[in-house]
């Protein structure tokens, strides 16, 4: 049966699915999941469904509280299933475009407050011969309406611009990227908000401009430093609040990309460069038949074709041309590991609520050669050899992070554990101990981890984690480009079992790539509307000291003209920007302070009141203000007491 091209349920790479096909060891199970699709009787709420799924989940207990304890059923809406995780980076998202709108309001606002005040004279004169109040206003609101109109049209060219750099820099399984458009909601709403802002932050200043003081504005002699003062100060008012906003995105852009450098610079134990990986996998009734139950979950018995096919494939990958080294794992390098309980031999070891172990680690099987082709240093005792197999000595390798929690003061190296998995696991000795792998990399902390011959796992298998023994991911060094040997790897599978084609052919680094490509395109996306923020704040600066500037030419004048020098101008014009510029710091400040808390859970070894990053973020910002500010400066101090004095 085929699918609609576009049909996406939860994973967007599927290429078809196939019928559940649950055995009866799966059913009757505590460590299986499932998500079941349903759609509601009319005028039935999720309140309502949640309530009969608990009453359900109540029953199910009741009648077997072994197997049914603590299970239950988590009624969600199929968006918050499918999206539900992205919700938090959108509203964090738009609410950087809330902020830049503001911003671009204000200086919208800004400037039409200056325009209407450099027309002071010309609404006197229209007052004067009969214009009324009203006709000024409509006269000035509609001169905005076509700025704005054209304004917006120039943004919906560059908001489709935008959107299709996004769909080209969206990382892979971006849900729903081939679908998205500027549609004529989008279109409607960025109208409705372009003809608002003319309307609502014109009719101010045009109210304010027709209500001239018609003696002031037709006395030439009458004009002063003094005039327009409410003007100015909401103007500065403006520009403060532009500060402000721009200090708050750019101090959350700095703490995301202060996070995201940490996360790049994270030591990983290994080395990623020039490493080519695949997964090569048997289907699960192949690889795996029902035994009995331990724990209640399933014990599964595991074909040994399985591992006698892996050794195959080893084997047949080490012969590859342009090949290093080959290694191979359960799971896939740097990109997580099963959790196992394990005790160790000679302890008293307090059991877990069933009976488990109540210590744990990472359990990972590996080839020989796994360490070497990572890169990764053994620190003491060996590394795993052709020796290492099921009839020999049972061995394990375990990382710097457990020695040191469970041996500080001494060698762990020849010490014996035994994995808490299935039923009788034999002791296996520690013969090495290897540096701190981590599992991501975005591991906040180094956890213990233990290493295992693949060839000397057990015969029986539990729960719900068969696809490690199913499967296994092949690492390949090699000498060049490690794609470029892809198609040699597939040809050396298919030599082996043609009838299992390997998946998930990428280098390592896509992987480390895509586990933070999310975290990327936040950080690209905030540093772009803090650039933006920024640079609509540096102009508003700019207007507000530049008409100040022009404002007071004949005050300036009046100065100079009495002995004051350029020195003493510049730190008048100096000082009235340092205001703006520290009031609307302080409001940033603030304001990050009370909302950056959000961010804390995004961000990376940084905490959300980041000393170094608000310090670091306030000067540039106060840096982009003070250039802004130059020009303004400049012609403040260059101006020519008589032709300031004649200044109309």
């Amino acid at each position: 049966v085929g699918m609609p091209p576009n049909f996406y349920l939860f994973d967007e790479q599927s290429d078809f699915w196939t019928p559940l096909n649950w055995t009866h060891t799966e059913m009757t199970s505590t460590q299986y999941t499932s998500g079941l699709a349903a759609r509601l009787r009319p005028g039935v709420a999720l309140k309502q469904a949640q309530a009969e799924m608990d009453a359900l989940a109540a029953q199910q207990m009741a009648s077997d509280p072994v197997r049914n304890k603590n299970l239950g059923a988590r009624v969600q809406s199929m968006t918050e299933a499918l999206y539900g995780e992205l919700r938090s980076p959108l509203l964090l998202l738009q609410g950087a475009v809330g902020i830049v709108l503001l911003i671009g309001c204000a200086n919208v606002a800004g400037l039409l407050l200056a325009r209407a005040a450099s027309r002071r004279t010309e609404i006197a004169i229209r007052a004067a011969i009969g214009a009324g109040r009203w006709r000024i206003v409509r006269q000035l609101v509609t001169e905005s309406v076509p700025l704005s109109l054209i304004g917006g049209m120039v943004g919906i060219f560059l908001a489709w611009g935008g959107l299709r750099l996004f769909v080209a820099a969206a990382p892979p399984g971006f849900p729903r990227l081939n679908e998205l458009s500027l549609d004529l909601p989008v279109l409607g709403f960025t109208a409705v908000v372009a003809i608002l802002t003319a309307l609502f932050f014109a009719i101010v200043p045009a109210i304010q401009a027709s209500n001239p003081d018609l003696v002031g504005s037709l006395n030439e002699s009458g004009r002063s430093g003094t005039e327009g003062v409410a003007r100015q100060h909401l103007r500065s008012a403006l520009v403060t609040l532009q500060i402000a906003m721009a200090l708050v995105l750019l101090i959350g852009a700095g703490l995301m990309i202060n996070s995201f450098i940490r996360i790049q610079k994270n030591p990983l134990g290994a080395d990623p460069k020039n490493l080519l990986t695949f997964d090569f996998s048997f289907a699960r009734d192949e690889a795996i038949k029902p035994y009995a139950r331990y724990r209640n979950q399933g014990l599964w018995d595991v074909n040994p074709l399985t591992t006698l096919t892996f050794q195959r494939v080893f084997e047949r990958l080490q012969r590859l041309p342009g090949v290093i080294s080959v290694a191979g794992a359960g799971t896939p390098p740097l990109a997580g590991a099963l959790r196992m309980g394990f005790l160790i031999e000679g302890r008293s070891n307090q059991p877990g609520p069933n009976g488990e172990a109540s210590q744990t680690a990472n359990y990972i099987p590996v080839t020989p050669n796994y360490f070497a082709t990572l890169r990764a240093p053994i620190l003491q005792g060996r590394d795993f050899n052709t020796r290492d197999t099921a009839s020999a000595p049972f061995v394990v390798i375990i990382n710097q992070t457990m020695a040191k929690r469970f041996w500080p003061d001494e060698s762990a190296v020849g010490k014996q554990i035994r994995l808490d998995y299935v039923p009788d696991e034999p002791l296996r000795e520690i013969v090495g101990v290897v540096g701190d792998i981590r599992m991501s990399r975005q591991q906040r902390q180094l956890a213990p981890t233990i290493y295992v011959p693949y060839l000397q796992q057990t015969p029986r298998w539990m729960g719900a984690g068969y696809a490690l023994r199913a499967g296994m991911y092949f690492v390949l060094r090699t000498s060049g480009n490690p794609k470029s040997i892809a198609a040699s790897a597939r040809q050396a599978t298919a030599e082996v079992d043609s009838s299992r084609p390997v998946a998930e052919v990428r280098t390592v680094e896509e992987y480390l790539d895509r586990q933070v490509q999310y975290i990327q395109l936040y950080v690209l996306l905030l540093g772009i509307f803090g650039a933006i923020a920024a640079g609509l704040a540096a102009i508003g600066i700019y207007g507000v000291m530049a008409y100040s500037v022009a404002e007071r030419t004949r005050e300036i004048g009046i100065r100079m003209a009495l002995g004051a020098c350029a020195g003493d101008i510049f730190r008048l014009v100096v000082l009235h920007a340092l205001i703006l510029l520290s009031i609307g710091l302080g409001l940033g400040l603030a304001g990050a302070i009370a909302l950056t808390r959000y961010l804390k859970s995004a961000l990376y070894e940084v905490t959300a009141t980041d000393p170094y990053t608000f310090i670091a973020v306030s000067l540039l910002l106060a840096l982009v203000a003070m250039i802004a500010c130059l020009v303004p400066t400049r012609r403040a101090v260059s101006v020519n007491p008589t032709v300031a004095l004649r200044y109309e």
